[in-house]
């Protein structure tokens, strides 16, 4: 697919550190039914509404082991190919952390985003998102593709991936 990064977006200061997690939303993203895959946690015939692999200290999942939608947020695809800031990231999610940092969240999400498109790719991305005010635009790999679909449907269905759970 043909990837927009948004300047306007990705300039955003929103404090998505370990410390901004800890100290203002708490990692809202994976504790609720409105995310993916948290709201497809069922145990027990009940729906528990926090994500399969979080655990007291974070993320128990390896970073090669993360959905590519985990590793994105609070960054989402829109219907228009464009990586944005969700939505609710600003108003209700990441709240507490909108504003805070001293950082863009593009800089702060570097390690994520270089995991899905590659160090080289997102280096030029933030130069130019940042440095030089424009949109970046770029192909995505296949793979990524492949992976994203399968996620979408996964989502779609409420199926926990059975190959992060160890299946």
């Amino acid at each position: 697919m043909l990837l927009k990064v948004s300047a306007g977006w990705s300039g955003k200061i929103i404090d998505c550190t370990l410390e901004g997690i800890l100290n203002g939303c708490h990692g809202k993203c994976c504790k609720g039914t409105s995310f993916y895959p948290s709201k497809s946690n069922i145990q027990n015939g009940l729906f528990v509404g926090i994500c399969y692999w979080l655990g007291d200290k974070g993320c128990k999942l390896k970073d090669k082991d993360k959905p590519i939608k985990c590793l994105l947020y609070p960054f989402v695809i829109n219907d228009n190919n464009s990586l944005v800031l969700h939505g609710r990231a600003i108003t209700s999610i990441c709240r507490e952390c909108y504003g805070k940092g001293n950082k863009p969240i593009i800089e702060t999400q570097r390690h994520n985003l270089s995991l899905v498109f590659g160090e080289e790719l997102v280096t030029r991305m933030i130069d130019t998102v940042l440095n030089k005010g424009r949109d970046f635009r770029f192909r995505t790999e296949t793979s990524f593709d492949e992976m994203l679909n399968k996620e979408k449907e996964l989502e779609d269905n409420n199926i926990i991936p059975p190959e992060y759970k160890g299946e």
